[in-house]
Order: C-alpha cells, then sequence, then structure tokens
C-alpha cells in the first residue's frame, strides 16, 4: 500500500540484523551508483555525562560536534 510504503520512506533510519538500512525511493533511471545519500538522520544518546550536563543546553552543544541538529530529547532533563 502506498500508505505503508510512505510511513517507511519518512520513518527512516532502520536497523536489519545489526546493519544500517538506509533506503531511497527508485526513480526510473537510476543506477546503484548514481544513488547518493547526503543526509541521515541518526538518534544518538551519550552515556556517562557528569550531572551537571544532563540537560538541554549540553544536549544542543553536544549535538552541534555531530553536525545538523534536529531535536534533543528533554524529557528526562527535568527535576520533578
Amino acid at each position: 500500500m502506498k500508505s505503508q510504503l510512505l510511513w517507511v520512506l519518512n520513518n527512516d533510519p532502520w536497523c536489519f540484523d545489526d546493519n544500517l538500512l538506509v533506503l531511497q525511493r527508485w526513480e526510473k533511471g537510476m543506477t546503484a551508483t548514481s544513488v547518493t545519500f547526503s543526509l541521515l538522520p541518526t538518534w544518538v544518546q551519550v552515556w556517562g555525562l557528569p550531572l551537571d550536563l544532563i540537560n538541554e543546553e549540553a544536549g544542543w552543544k553536544i549535538g552541534k560536534g555531530f553536525g545538523h541538529i534536529v531535536e534533543v530529547d528533554n524529557k528526562n532533563f527535568s527535576s520533578d
């Protein structure tokens, strides 16, 4: 179904058998050597940070070291 295809393409990256699986929709005339991937959104989790660096600001600063940041998950930063 087209809706399932779009869901798979829009919710990447995927991991299969502990390997990264990156998909691109096929277009007429496309060959294996003509396919390029210039951006791959990836979730990164950083372990072992000092307690004073477990905050959203530090998340943005650390994330900038990886490149373009889409989002910093701040659900676990609250002190409630």
